[in-house]
């Protein structure tokens, strides 16, 4: 903004390129992975569980957003991680990754918080990682774009990104959404996950 523009023969606001190329539900273009991490593996942060799961947890998004429906109180998500056999790892950075220790109960996650310095060094953990599970963040999308499983956590009213009425993403083949039924309902989203979470958890041969 504010500086000359370089010779150009036409120009399109980036938003409207889907209605410019008359882009319907079923021809958007979702071929992932189309992100990888640039980090070398030899300087990555390096998950290891050799009894099951390895699975990465965001609860919270920026705090700057009024009115802000997507945050995760920790405590809600305290059955989930009774689950056996996973080794959960904390991808939240900011102030609220300190809930996670100052909460009791909540010891058997790893946080990597202090590691996470940049969206290189998160991708270069979560490509380790068998599942995510997240509310709508950065983190979220970021995995979607790596390719990797992730379960997004939505809240009744989601971003339209995220539709409604569906359990799949139209950017996203790897996702699955949990939708809370009711506004503020996180409880009944946690039972469902934990659930399938408990399911997909068996000893690895």
């Amino acid at each position: 903004f504010g500086e000359p523009t370089p010779p150009f023969d036409v120009h399109a606001p980036l938003l409207s390129l889907p209605s410019i190329f008359h882009t319907t539900l079923e021809s958007i273009p979702r071929q992932t992975p189309y992100l990888r991490s640039p980090i070398n593996p030899d300087d990555s942060i390096v998950l290891s569980n050799n009894s099951g799961l390895t699975v990465g947890l965001v609860w919270r998004g920026s705090r700057s957003q009024n009115n802000d429906q997507r945050p995760l109180p920790l405590e809600e998500l305290l059955p989930l991680l009774s689950t056996s056999k996973v080794a959960f790892y904390s991808l939240q950075i900011g102030a609220s990754a300190d809930e996670l220790r100052l909460m009791q109960n909540a010891g058997n996650v790893i946080d990597l918080s202090s590691q996470l310095s940049d969206f290189a060094r998160t991708a270069a953990v979560i490509e380790q990682l068998d599942l995510m599970i997240s509310i709508d963040t950065a983190a979220a999308h970021l995995t979607g774009a790596l390719g990797k499983p992730a379960w997004i956590l939505l809240p009744y009213s989601p971003d339209w990104r995220w539709m409604l009425d569906r359990e799949d993403s139209v950017w996203y083949p790897s996702m699955r959404l949990f939708r809370q039924p009711s506004p503020g309902n996180w409880r009944e989203v946690i039972e469902r996950v934990t659930c399938e979470l408990k399911n997909k958890s068996v000893p690895r041969s």
